[in-house]
């Protein structure tokens, strides 16, 4: 594998494989933070809520800024992806991972369709938002569901190519190894030009973003002509778990899977999924200042559902192993933040 590290930095070094754009906070930091004090203020102002029992669905809203500057709105002529020909491509680094952390996570993963019912449709809010050639131009709103490709290699990358330290700059060359060693399995060897690759450390992984200002980021680089989507966040349980957590100063700082850092895990990837599907490029769906649909809501849940005497729920996905506890999207319409539309 060590051959196949090095073959792959110098095939990205002949194809100018640069992240083009800037990388993405899951939680606004304060300038200079450390991991103790990144702020857990949303970008919103006062929370509204109103609840509805049907099907156990709990719809909640955050009344935004009315100053339209606070909006994120679409860029006209600029890409959006499709949630019918996404793929989801998790790859797990680091060596102490478990088996249940990763269960835990591929079912997430796996849970945004209709055929895992769930409730409330979370998914549901993205095709709210549209792609069109200019304002005039008919509109072509998000529809389908992403589809999980599962690791082949079991274990992951024990290997650990660039040690427990992963820098920003070197990201791109650990996703083309994942790529081209058939991580995904035969025939996923080329980069998939609708895929969202997604590296996720486990607790020993350290970063140069990750628990300093950042929970989570996403960005983009090339390979052959293909822009090649990615995103990166890591079990932060013991490097900032009140910086990353779901729970916000809530005790236990978790959510329904039990295990603090993969509870913090799914929402930050739900978060940085929502923002790679309207805004792929950093061109489409954003503020003036770069702020994306999940930026807007960023770590808003309105009052947790209590549905048992150890953790507290914010959507509810059926079919899947637990619930989880995942952050409100922004609903380009109603300008609010909303669990589902």
């Amino acid at each position: 594998m060590r051959s196949i590290c090095v073959a792959v930095l110098m095939y990205l070094s002949a194809v100018g494989a640069n992240p083009v754009k800037k990388e993405r906070t899951t939680r606004a930091p304060k300038r200079g933070a450390n991991t103790s004090s990144i702020s857990k203020t949303p970008t919103t102002s006062t929370i509204v809520v109103s609840t509805a029992t049907s099907t156990n669905k709990v719809i909640l809203a955050a009344s935004l800024n009315t100053n339209p500057k606070q909006l994120v709105t679409y860029r006209y002529g600029q890409p959006v992806m499709q949630g019918s020909s996404t793929k989801l491509y998790p790859i797990f680094y680091g060596p102490t991972w478990t088996t249940s952390q990763k269960n835990h996570i591929l079912a997430f993963l796996s849970s945004f369709s209709p055929a895992s019912k769930p409730s409330p449709p979370w998914f549901d809010t993205l095709h709210l938002y549209y792609s069109a050639n200019t304002s005039s131009s008919p509109l072509t709103y998000i529809s389908g569901y992403p589809t999980l490709v599962k690791p082949a290699q079991v274990y992951g990358f024990t290997t650990m190519f660039y040690g427990l330290n992963v820098n920003y700059t070197q990201m791109p060359s650990l996703i083309s190894v994942a790529i081209q060693s058939a991580y995904f399995g035969p025939g996923t060897t080329t980069p998939d030009p609708n895929g969202i690759y997604m590296l996720i450390g486990d607790t020993t992984i350290t970063n140069d973003y990750v628990c300093k200002t950042l929970c989570g980021f996403h960005d983009t680089f090339n390979i052959n002509g293909v822009a090649v989507k990615w995103l990166y966040t890591s079990n932060t349980a013991t490097q900032c778990p009140s910086g990353c957590g779901v729970a916000e100063g809530q005790s236990p700082l978790n959510g329904g899977i039990g295990d603090a850092g993969t509870d913090a895990l799914v929402n930050i990837l739900a978060h940085e999924i929502a923002e790679t599907m309207v805004d792929p490029l950093g061109t489409s769906w954003i503020k003036g200042s770069g702020t994306e649909n999940g930026d807007v809501c960023n770590f808003v849940y309105g009052p947790p559902v209590t549905l048992g005497a150890r953790h507290d729920y914010q959507a509810v996905w059926e079919g899947s192993l637990v619930k989880y506890r995942i952050q409100t999207l922004y609903n380009p319409w109603t300008n609010v933040c909303v669990i589902s539309p």
